[in-house]
C-alpha cells in the first residue's frame, strides 16, 4: 500500500480497527506521506501528515492484501483551512506533561515550543498513550474547539482517575 501510494498521490487512509473482528470506525483521516525511510529490515517507515476526515462507506480487498474504499470527505472540508486556533499553549502542553509523567514517560517541551498550535493538538494526540476510544473521540470532535475540549476532557478524566486511586489507598 506505502509503495502503491508512493507512487500515485502519496495519500492514504488511516482508519482504526474496533475489535479483532475486522470491524473498522466509520470514520478515519486521509494522511498524506510527506516522508519515510527503509529500515534494514525492508520495513518502510511512513511520516504522514493528517489532511481531512472522511466516513468510510464500503471497502474491498485488493489483490495487494489492503483495502481500497469508498468515502465520503464532504462534511470535513473545513479540515482543509488550516486556520490557527487559539488555545492556552503554555496550559495545554503542562497538563499533558502531567500526564505524560504519570505514566512514567517524558515529553520533549521544546520541540512542542517550534509546533503551530494546529500541529500542537494533533502531534499530542497522536503522542499520547490514550486508548483507542479517546483517539477516536478526538478524531470525531466536529471542529477544533471540540478536539481541544475532548482532549482536555480525557487529560483530566485520566489525571483524577489516578488521583482518585492514590488518595484511596491512602485512605
Amino acid at each position: 500500500m506505502a509503495l502503491d501510494s508512493l507512487k500515485s498521490d502519496r495519500m492514504i487512509g488511516i482508519i482504526q480497527p474496533k475489535n479483532n473482528n475486522n470491524e473498522l470506525f466509520s470514520m478515519g483521516c486521509i494522511g498524506r506521506i510527506t516522508s519515510y525511510i527503509e529500515t534494514q529490515d525492508y520495513r518502510i517507515v511512513l511520516n504522514l501528515e493528517g489532511v481531512c476526515r472522511f466516513i468510510i462507506h464500503d471497502r474491498d480487498l485488493t489483490s495487494k492484501g489492503y483495502y481500497q474504499a469508498r468515502i465520503d470527505c464532504d462534511n470535513f472540508l473545513e479540515d482543509l483551512n488550516n486556520i490557527e486556533p487559539h488555545i492556552d499553549r503554555t496550559a495545554l502542553i503542562q497538563k499533558y506533561s502531567n500526564f505524560f509523567k504519570m505514566k512514567k514517560l517524558e515529553i520533549d517541551k521544546g520541540v512542542l515550543s517550534e509546533t503551530s498550535n494546529l500541529q500542537l493538538l494533533s502531534t499530542l494526540a497522536m503522542l499520547a498513550p490514550f486508548n483507542k476510544i479517546d483517539k477516536q473521540a478526538i478524531l470525531e470532535s466536529i471542529n477544533v474547539a471540540a478536539r481541544l475540549d475532548t482532549i482536555n476532557s480525557i487529560l483530566d478524566l485520566n489525571t483524577f482517575q489516578v488521583v482518585s486511586s492514590k488518595n484511596s489507598s491512602l485512605n
